[in-house]
């Protein structure tokens, strides 16, 4: 194969990474939970906010209420006015993505053992092993616009209860 050849390929690597998903606020490892099923721990859903100043915030989505939206992050709970956010992003899930990619980098190694061959499935794995990776990685993300809808992946549905001591909550201890 020739240098060319190989550049090409490794062109289209790159582009394909490109177009998968990467949070601008990622969430801290371990704590999505696994898999697509429905999460009934009692916590809330991940959320990423973007407010009209242009800030990234993401944290545990603890209530909506009326004018502010209140998130847990690893710093504690944050609250922000609804009229000042421009973009929320739900992460339901870990789609593990990254798996995907793993196969994609050992399947691409392993069609290098079929010598001259490799110039048509070197291709192959790059290629679906990249639309594969792109589309996982949004499996698990949502982008509501309405409060009402978002209101559902809360840990508190209604709204923050009187009673709750904000000092006392905490996030969802980490997966290994």
């Amino acid at each position: 194969m020739c240098v060319r050849e190989m550049r090409g390929l490794l062109l289209a690597a790159l582009l394909g990474t490109a177009c998968a998903y990467h949070p601008p606020v990622a969430p801290p490892p371990g704590i999505l939970p696994k898999g697509p099923s429905p999460d009934t721990t009692g916590f809330g859903s991940w959320v990423i906010v973007r407010s009209a100043d242009s800030l990234w915030v993401s944290g545990e989505l603890i209530a909506i209420t009326a004018d502010s939206i209140h998130l847990l992050t690893e710093h504690g709970l944050v609250s922000d006015g609804t009229d000042r956010v421009v973009r929320v992003q739900v992460l339901t899930h870990d789609s593990e993505y990254g798996q995907i990619r793993t196969w994609q980098v050992a399947g691409t190694i392993s069609a290098l053992s079929h010598g001259v061959g490799f110039i048509f499935t070197g291709p192959i794995w790059i290629i679906t092993g990249q639309i594969n990776a792109a589309s996982a990685s949004r499996a698990g993300l949502l982008e509501l616009r309405d409060w009402e809808s978002l209101r559902l992946w809360a840990r508190f549905p209604p709204g923050l209860p009187p009673s709750v001591d904000r000092s006392r909550l905490r996030l969802r201890a980490r997966s290994g």
